[in-house]
């Protein structure tokens, strides 16, 4: 559902650095547009500054070798970040080159995530939700390291931004959108062909978007998208499909001698330690209160629709995987982070209220 992102008015008062008699004098930022920008900026700053006076890491390293060799695919990831890591190393081949990239997509990321929560609930809630995005570790060094990770964020948020707005607009080439997104998005990680899933799956729960499932346009945007992935299918035909023996067959073994027990606690102790011990509990309240609402909220109906899939199917396969990553759940905690800004908004707002009233 989308709302309307005016910026609350507020009575003009003396000596209130809010009110329109001193805009016009005051330094600080006046909108909560203005605001999650600078968080922006700053968070940019920082990951600029660090990717820039330190060393890749083997994995970066791993990734930037790929770059000086392009192929349409590779053995366990897909081509998008060599395409664009062989891109920015035509300026420079040092490490702050190498992280321009991730600077950039961390801010196109949190940008899309400012959008997608001001247009759900209010500019506030998006500036909040940039505050907490900007709060947890594995997504900070995101903002700088060279990973998948990185360019899948951004596309996986405009995804989410698109398929929200086919609930009040009928514009036919949106759906085409989608797939384009989806399918560069399969270029950077495997993990976007869950957005197909998520779709189907969002726009069938949700009686405003069901009539999309009715109009071709919808099914194109899948032809579009697998367009778009064919380097990464032509490349694994051609080749015996390594990366599908790799991701569903060598990692999804069970690791010699683990227990279900060892596992769980391998992913949850993850977990813990890259979304933090303080941030994570709150995301789990977060997605109790969105499946809560789901039912009377269309906002939250959506926010829930395109979390709770992506986590269970990534944080299984995480479980049974021999090398899972903390990271690979990133994109599913992305809609939590949404609606803690919604909701922490909400909850400020009422608190307000009351407070005048009483």
């Amino acid at each position: 559902m989308d709302v309307a992102t005016t910026e609350t008015t507020r009575p003009n008062v003396v000596g209130d650095p809010h009110s329109s008699a001193s805009v016009g004098t005051s330094i600080t930022p006046s909108t909560w547009a203005e605001r999650a920008a600078l968080v922006i900026a700053l968070a940019a700053a920082a990951h600029w500054i660090v990717g820039a006076t330190t060393g890749l890491s083997d994995t970066e390293a791993y990734y930037a070798e790929w770059a000086r060799v392009p192929a349409l695919s590779y053995y366990d990831h897909p081509p998008l970040v060599a395409w664009t890591t062989w891109l920015v190393t035509r300026v420079s081949g040092a490490p702050w080159a190498i992280r321009s990239g991730p600077v950039l997509y961390a801010i196109a990321f949190d940008a899309l995530v400012y959008r997608l929560t001001a247009r759900l609930f209010s500019p506030r809630a998006g500036f909040l939700a940039v505050c907490i995005l900007t709060a947890v570790p594995v997504i900070f060094f995101t903002g700088f390291l060279l990973n998948p990770e990185g360019l899948l964020a951004p596309l996986w948020t405009l995804f989410l931004v698109l398929l929200l707005s086919l609930r009040d607009d009928d514009a036919p080439w949106r759906p085409l959108a989608i797939g384009a997104v989806v399918g560069v998005g399969f270029l950077a990680k495997y993990t976007a062909i869950l957005a197909v899933p998520v779709a189907l799956l969002t726009l069938a729960v949700s009686p405003p978007r069901r009539r999309w499932l009715r109009r071709s346009s919808l099914y194109l945007g899948g032809v579009v998208a697998l367009a778009i992935a064919t380097p990464v299918i032509g490349w694994n035909a051609l080749n015996h499909w390594p990366s599908v023996h790799l991701h569903l067959s060598e990692r999804l073994a069970q690791s010699s001698g683990e227990s279900l027990v060892s596992s769980l606690w391998r992913v949850g102790r993850g977990q813990l330690l890259y979304f933090q011990p303080l941030l994570l509990p709150m995301l789990g309240a977060v997605l109790c209160a969105a499946l809560a609402r789901s039912r009377r909220d269309d906002r939250y109906r959506f926010l829930a629709t395109t979390s709770v899939p992506v986590l269970a199917f990534v944080l299984t396969a995480m479980v049974r995987a021999q090398d899972s990553e903390p990271h690979w759940t990133l994109v599913g905690y992305v809609p939590l982070i949404v609606a803690a800004g919604g909701l922490i908004d909400e909850s400020t707002v009422g608190c307000a209220v009351s407070r005048r009233v009483f």
